[in-house]
């Protein structure tokens, strides 16, 4: 019995199974009744309707598609809370609150960017973008002379990698 040409397109689709086990198609977000056309390779082409729709869905897929994202608004306040003179504590929990949204998309990113390479390079791009917040972190403390700060994130992230 020969498949239809909307079903061969969805054989063909690169997909990953996520945590709950459900089968998600990649390339931000393309669903393949959004997608005309395949490229030899079998990945979708995602230009295939243009650069303001591909733009649109990706945009939408970074930073619409998790409930967390909800927290990146706490962005601004982060910033002006040091300038306004708002306490420590308060700021130390605007930016907390602010980064972990950026650090989930940063994997987002990392994981869809690696489902297009190999498995060594895939490997190799998880592990460095893994731990930039650790870096962030780290390098603000360095600059205000927080040394023990420092071991002690890069330990904390030593020993999240284990």
């Amino acid at each position: 019995m020969p498949l239809s040409n909307s079903r061969k397109e969805e054989l063909t689709m690169p997909r990953k199974e996520d945590d709950s086990g459900h089968v998600r198609m990649i390339a931000a977000g393309v669903t393949p009744s959004e997608v005309e056309k395949v490229d030899e390779e079998g990945f979708p082409d995602v230009l295939a309707d243009g650069w303001g729709l591909y733009l649109r869905r990706s945009i939408g897929t970074l930073l619409f598609e998790e409930k967390l994202n909800i927290l990146m608004l706490t962005t601004p306040f982060a910033l002006m809370s040091k300038r306004m003179g708002w306490g420590d504590g308060l700021t130390f929990f605007f930016a907390l609150v602010s980064i972990a949204p950026f650090a989930e998309r940063l994997s987002f990113v990392t994981e869809q960017l690696a489902m297009y390479t190999n498995d060594t390079l895939g490997g190799l791009l998880n592990a460095t973008f893994g731990n930039v917040t650790e870096l962030i972190v780290s390098v603000f403390a360095l600059r205000a002379g927080m040394y023990h700060i420092v071991k002690v994130n890069l330990l904390g992230s030593v020993l999240s990698n284990l």
